[in-house]
């Protein structure tokens, strides 16, 4: 049977990339994050507008219908 054997602890088995050395170039997601919420914010934006408009309609019509107004005179 062979001895298990591993290169983890020798230095010249860790990648060469320059790890923490230099951040990648985020411009490109933060665009396309910003872009993202933007489109979320506006879809919000038009429901509440919607349901505003709902709201306020509803509410006029119950304004309507609870105005009182002083009977009407009855032709004689």
């Amino acid at each position: 049977m062979s001895e298990f054997q591993t290169d983890s602890l020798r230095p010249s088995s860790l990648p060469t990339a320059s790890l923490g050395r230099r951040q990648p170039s985020t411009a490109n997601a933060d665009k396309d994050a910003d872009a993202e919420l933007d489109k979320v914010a506006e879809e919000w934006n038009l429901r509440i507008d919607r349901e505003m408009k709902n709201l306020t309609g509803g509410l006029g019509e119950l304004v309507e219908l609870a105005d009182v107004r002083p009977p009407l005179p009855f032709p004689f």
